[in-house]
């Protein structure tokens, strides 16, 4: 959200689901891990093969 420069009441709706999630499911511990993983899949370079079956 801040690449995109999100603000207003979306900005704080998606905050308070992600803290949320980062309470329930130590979403902080994985935090870069989940960045790195939604930008290779949001990426133009990105091909579905790069997914997993799971």
């Amino acid at each position: 959200m801040d690449h995109h420069r999100v603000e207003g009441r979306l900005r704080s709706k998606y905050q308070q689901i992600y803290e949320e999630i980062r309470k329930s499911y130590g979403a902080s511990i994985y935090g870069q891990q989940i960045v790195d993983t939604i930008q290779r899949f949001l990426s133009a370079e990105s091909t579905s093969s790069d997914l997993p079956l799971t």
